[in-house]
């Protein structure tokens, strides 16, 4: 394995482990999960409004209940889906090289010239080739995915099925048979796509053709900034899909977490009854969490 493979998941195992407080926070959040009544509050326009616990108050009860130690609760799992899909994307990428740039050019051009507009030709390659990778990588890291993320959810019910590596992976078969090992794969693959894609071609248009000039000061700086804030609105349009994902893990796992949210037939089933309650983004904010669910609501009986 490359060096920098190394230092990349090194570092990145740190960042894991730091963010799963978060993680965990949110996916409790996203299937359902308030164990803490709202309070009056307002909202930025001064009006009044129920609001739920953000994150520091839901990782407080999460450490009132199971201590500091509890906070890493899946995150083993959680871990090996990062580590091992990172691998696969990384031995698919070297597997499928891409000539390089300059090779699609005149050879009076400048390799300033390449830089400044890269060529459709090459842009669609490159995706292709990290779609490719993106999909193997979460359709071989799905079942510890699934895994890891019903790991977390027992905490709604105190249970210790999914606690043991080896035992996970036959209580996936126990309640749902090889199927249950790619729970809410297709909205996880959809929204991991749409994400790539998106957050690419936002990229290619504002680098190419708005920040072209070289003469242009702080022009790499800017294209750096450019491909961040991509993928950042990218994900927060693709939210849903990941949402969606997570709920379908906990489908018909056998847990009390399930009693959080309807039973699915499937994720399109899902979909359709958050888009009709309008709970799509529900879990996209851990701060300043506002309820507006009717559910929710009625869960609490709120006026």
């Amino acid at each position: 394995m490359p060096s920098t493979a190394v230092q990349q998941l090194m570092s990145g195992s740190f960042g894991s482990m730091m963010s799963h407080p978060i993680t965990y926070a949110k996916v409790l959040i996203q299937i359902g999960y308030e164990p803490i009544p709202p309070k009056p509050g307002k909202n930025f326009f001064g009006r009044d409004v129920y609001m739920l616990p953000g994150l520091r108050q839901y990782v407080g009860h999460i450490t009132s209940v199971d201590g500091f130690q509890g906070l890493l609760r899946g995150f083993a799992p959680r871990l090996m889906t990062n580590t091992i899909s990172s691998l696969v994307q990384e031995g698919v990428t070297r597997h499928f090289p891409i000539e390089e740039e300059a090779e699609l050019f005149d050879e009076g051009q400048s390799r300033s010239a390449v830089d400044v507009s890269i060529s459709a030709e090459v842009f669609l390659k490159q995706i292709s080739r990290e779609s490719l990778a993106r999909t193997a990588g979460v359709i071989v890291s799905h079942p510890i995915q699934v895994i890891s993320i019903r790991c977390m959810a027992q905490f709604v019910g105190h249970e210790t099925l999914y606690s043991g590596f080896f035992s996970s992976f036959t209580e996936v078969y126990k309640e749902n048979g090889i199927l249950g090992y790619f729970a809410g794969l297709v909205p996880r693959l959809i929204g991991e796509l749409c994400t790539l894609w998106l957050a690419r071609l936002i990229t290619h248009c504002i680098n190419n053709y708005l920040l072209e000039s070289e003469n242009m000061s702080g022009r790499k700086e800017l294209k750096l900034y450019t491909k961040i804030m991509s993928g950042f609105f990218a994900s927060v349009m693709t939210y849903p899909f990941t949402l969606v994902s997570t709920i379908m893990a906990v489908n018909n796992s056998g847990l009390l977490a399930e009693k959080c949210f309807p039973p699915y037939t499937g994720w399109i089933d899902c979909w359709q009854d958050l888009s009709s309650k309008g709970e799509l983004k529900r879990g996209s904010s851990i701060f300043l969490r506002r309820v507006c669910s009717p559910s929710t609501f009625a869960k609490f009986n709120l006026q």
